[in-house]
């Protein structure tokens, strides 16, 4: 079921911590991970998956334009996926 979810620390990746920062506060649709597939860092398993146009678009409408360039260029990755220790449900 799709809920709406917050990111409340950094989260962990492959970025630069600068382009990571700037998740902080912000906000989009997500799904609960029940993959748990390794993606590369795993510290992310068992959080939520954003589809990767969402998450730029949210980048974009919170004025996070430098992280909204590094994730859109030159297409989004398919999905993003954000720790539940990362981030907090807001609604649904």
């Amino acid at each position: 079921m799709p809920v709406r979810i917050r990111i409340t620390k950094i989260p962990p990746g492959s970025a630069p911590e600068i382009i990571r920062k700037q998740w902080v506060d912000v906000e989009m649709p997500a799904v609960h991970d029940t993959d748990n597939a390794d993606w590369g860092d795993n510290s992310n398993i068992g959080g939520y998956v954003v589809v990767g146009n969402d998450a730029v678009d949210a980048l974009l409408d919170a004025g996070r334009l430098t992280a909204a360039q590094f994730w859109g260029s030159p297409v989004p990755p398919p999905q993003l996926r954000f720790g539940a220790d990362y981030c907090e449900v807001v609604g649904e």
